[in-house]
């Protein structure tokens, strides 16, 4: 239980997310694809876990992970804790 906090931010060949939430949460974060096209990279926390070039899925230590592409967005599973998530 706890407070659950989002700050979204969308900017020209750009997308970030801020998130914080409390102690044993975990949270899916669905990041929304570009109008046209996709993005070339995905950081958490300034660690790339996917580019556009390798389809790359990755999953990193502290329970952070890349689920899946879908045709609208990319999932992602991420710990408690404050977490920015950054595609461009």
């Amino acid at each position: 239980r706890g407070v659950i906090s989002v700050s979204l931010a969308h900017a020209d060949k750009q997308f970030r997310v801020e998130l914080n939430s409390p102690p044993g949460a975990r949270a899916t974060v669905c990041l929304p694809k570009p109008a046209s096209g996709d993005w070339q990279r995905i950081r958490i926390n300034n660690e790339v876990i996917w580019t556009e070039q390798k389809k790359a899925i990755n999953i990193l230590a502290d329970g952070v992970g890349y689920l899946a592409a879908e045709s609208q967005w990319h999932r992602l599973e991420v710990p408690a804790g404050h977490i920015t998530i950054l595609a461009d």
